[in-house]
């Protein structure tokens, strides 16, 4: 609501009629008659005196909303339920209604739509099912960010980070489906029956990411840093387009910081704990990976100094992938390692522990 400007006499047709359709989807007789946006300072200071709904409008950087309708109805009836359907036509019309009023505004804007978890036939979560952990992403932004051009550059760089995926020993620690530089959504296709008036969907065939790697895409394009500790990897087609002739390739750069600040962590890693627990030859392998990309960034750099008017010629364009898609496949070998290693599960310390919570109980009984 935040998005469209308060109201004022003069203000044309398509605003009307877009605050008339928040008011409907929202069931309240006025947009802000609900208890979450009450006038009272000492309920919500936001809309105190102070502070008016011009300025709630123009006065934010990020807004965050959490939608928990679909969760509700999924938990209640399941997936395959005709108030699904329902809640999924709300949700979209509510984004249909916040993409108009992002594209009224001259300012920069974008907005990302995901969730956090699936669900089962059941509409539960938790578990480590396809279904389960498998959610949507969508990206929208009011100014040019994406392009034909960048996203072939950007599969480019995936295949050529799935060569050198493909190239490390079997032996080598890391988990076997990072050995693929991207996934698609083949498991998702619909076994729901339509019962109880549902839905029946066959999902198209998407790609998909790693969830670990929105955090990292979602820092760099808000020009932040990436958090100390995250792994994950900045989504390629994000910053594929990002090619101006006067700089360097976006993707490359977004990618090269990416892996600094993985490598970085690691060596802090290393330096403040004796008991890292990281094999050496995990610890030579990333470190070498990590070197051979700068060496072929400072290769690149140099060819490019040379012949600055050539920047966006096809050799110069084939090494900027190629130096990119090897910062990539270090950055997801790290990623693979550190799984592999963390994400383990020990039966008989499992065992031993639950026999030590009878006994403890017993005793203590």
């Amino acid at each position: 609501m935040f998005l469209l400007p308060p109201e004022a006499k003069g203000q044309d047709r398509e605003l009307e009629q877009q605050r008339e359709q928040w008011r409907q989807l929202v069931k309240q007789p006025h947009m802000w008659a609900h208890t979450d946006f009450s006038k009272v300072p000492e309920t919500n200071s936001m809309l105190s005196d102070n502070v008016g709904l011009t300025q709630l409008h123009r006065d934010w950087d990020m807004i965050i909303a959490h939608g928990l309708g679909v969760d509700h109805c999924g938990h209640r009836f399941g997936p395959d339920h005709s108030a699904i359907s329902q809640k999924l036509a709300q949700m979209n019309q509510a984004i249909e209604l916040i993409v108009s009023a992002i594209d009224r505004d001259d300012r920069s804007t974008a907005l990302f739509v995901f969730g956090d978890h699936g669900m089962d036939s059941k509409g539960d979560h938790g578990g480590d099912s396809p279904r389960e952990v498998d959610a949507a992403l969508w990206m929208y932004s009011n100014k040019k960010w994406h392009s034909r051009q960048g996203d072939e550059r950007a599969a480019r760089v995936l295949a050529n980070a799935q060569d050198i995926l493909s190239k490390i020993p079997l032996g080598a620690s890391l988990d076997e489906d990072l050995r693929e530089s991207r996934w698609y959504n083949t498991h998702l296709r619909d076994d729901y029956k339509g019962a109880n008036g549902g839905h029946l969907f066959e999902a198209p065939q998407l790609r998909s990411i790693s969830q670990i790697d929105l955090v990292s895409t979602l820092s760099l394009s808000l020009g932040l840093p990436i958090p100390f500790n995250n792994l994950g990897t900045a989504i390629p087609e994000m910053f594929a387009a990002d090619d101006d002739a006067r700089a360097e390739w976006g993707l490359l750069s977004v990618l090269r910081l990416n892996a600094a600040q993985v490598l970085r962590y690691i060596e802090k890693y290393v330096d403040s704990s004796r008991s890292h627990g990281f094999a050496d030859d995990a610890l030579r392998l990333w470190r070498i990976m990590y070197e051979r990309a700068e060496v072929s960034y400072r290769e690149l750099t140099d060819v490019v100094a040379q012949t600055p008017k050539k920047r966006h010629q096809l050799p110069i364009r084939e090494l900027e992938e190629r130096v990119a898609a090897e910062y990539f496949a270090f950055t997801r070998v790290v990623l693979g390692s550190l799984r592999q290693m963390w994400a383990q599960f020990d039966i008989v310390l499992i065992l031993a522990g639950l026999c030590t919570l009878v006994l403890a109980t017993i005793t203590l009984a």
